[in-house]
């Protein structure tokens, strides 16, 4: 038997638009990918495996899984587009944000420029961090970037010219789903010696793009929204440059090379001065989330069969039926006129006269599955996701609107 766990086989049944493998959700209209997305059928195949493995075996099936996240590394770097060992596997977002912010080589006084209206989990931690290494943080508002993303980023300039350590943005906003210009930015920080970090959060596994082109420093992503894992796990990607200047202020005992051998036989092997790995899996510290990440290359098998950039243009197709449908009934969206400003995201408010729990709480008992973060409407659609579902959507709202 092959000391690894068995791949995850992508079905025919994986299509754009075919929600077959989704055959347990009971909404009739599901659009709440950026939240979470519900387990598919290959998804439980894998955890079923999982849990057979580890209840036969034992402390045996570890190396099986082991294993099997060295080959989820593999398929990650082809979906980030970059080295297999730029790659971390961690526990959450924030998690992850906490860690690499504690590991920056930080000066008294540099500068950390964040988002008014971003997401917390790429705020919050540097908030912390600027209180223990006196760093200032500076918060700039995104009203710019909505008119056109060269008036943002002259913005920004002007801030890396007075002196910037680290730009910190989530590149899709959570709540308009308004999609930075990472690339952008990425080259402005190079130009003025600044780093980026990213929150991937709602762009991972929902846009097509590629971490080594970006030339992004630092970019963390969950598993269970647009990558189609489970939650309780993220994933990791740090430049080799951003991390050869890393001070390791955060590790556990496997965040060494060669950490585990002293587990495996022969004696004498158990130390306390083994050398660091200088890669991004030294935020993997102890035990990991292995049914996660088992899960995880379950959900990106999908991307990898369509393709992002597939996946991508009939997000983008989804959101033209439904903006046009909504945007006729009074709504007003929130989607930026140049298209590369369009994400995975469609934010929306109601129309005039009208409340967003109003409207949520008819299309939940219609059986539609949206969210409403920070008073919008957020509709977010995925590669399974067809145009029955936005005509559903659309009639829904008709309906009440017209009462």
């Amino acid at each position: 038997m092959l000391n690894i766990a068995p791949e995850p086989i992508p079905s025919s049944s994986i299509e754009l638009g075919n929600r077959s493998l989704f055959d347990q959700i009971t909404a009739k209209s599901y659009l709440n990918y950026a939240a979470f997305t519900p387990p598919s059928n290959l998804i439980k195949t894998t955890m079923d495996h999982w849990f057979e493995t580890y209840s036969s075996l034992g402390a045996g099936a570890y190396m099986l899984w082991a294993n099997q996240r060295d080959r989820l590394r593999e398929k990650l770097a082809l979906l980030l587009g970059c080295n297999k060992d730029d790659i971390g596997l961690g526990g959450s977002t924030s998690s992850l944000i906490s860690d690499i912010s504690l590991m920056i080589d930080w000066k008294k006084n540099d500068r950390i420029l964040v988002f008014n209206g971003d997401f917390p989990s790429v705020i919050t931690p540097f908030k912390s961090t600027a209180s223990i290494f006196d760093l200032e943080i500076v918060m700039h508002e995104l009203d710019s970037f909505y008119h056109s993303p060269e008036e943002g980023l002259a913005n920004i300039e002007k801030e890396l010219k007075k002196g910037l350590r680290l730009i910190a943005v989530s590149s899709t906003q959570f709540q308009t789903g308004l999609l930075m210009p990472i690339k952008e930015i990425s080259l402005l920080c190079k130009k003025y010696g600044a780093e980026i970090l990213v929150d991937a959060a709602q762009s991972a596994g929902a846009i097509d793009f590629n971490v080594e082109e970006q030339q992004i420093n630092y970019l963390m992503a969950p598993t269970h929204k647009w990558l189609m894992g489970s939650e309780g796990s993220a994933i990791l990607y740090v430049s080799p440059e951003s991390m050869s200047k890393l001070v390791l202020r955060r590790t556990g005992w496997m965040s060494f090379k060669d950490g585990e051998q002293f587990l495996f036989g022969k004696p004498n092997l158990l130390r306390y001065d083994l050398e660091a790995r200088q890669k991004p899996s030294i935020v993997e510290m102890g035990m990991t989330n292995s049914l996660g990440f088992a899960s995880l290359e379950a959900g990106i098998t999908c991307h990898l069969h369509l393709g992002m950039d597939r996946i991508a243009t009939h997000i983008q197709s989804l959101h033209d039926h439904l903006e046009e449908g909504l945007t006729n009934l009074g709504f007003k969206s929130f989607r930026t006129k140049y298209k590369e400003g369009r994400s995975s995201l469609l934010g929306m408010l109601p129309p005039d006269g009208y409340e967003t729990p109003t409207i949520f709480a008819e299309m939940i008992a219609n059986k539609i599955s949206i969210s409403q973060p920070d008073g919008y409407l957020r509709f977010a659609p995925s590669w399974p996701t067809n145009n029955s579902e936005i005509t559903h959507i659309i009639d829904v709202a008709k309906s009440f609107l017209s009462k």
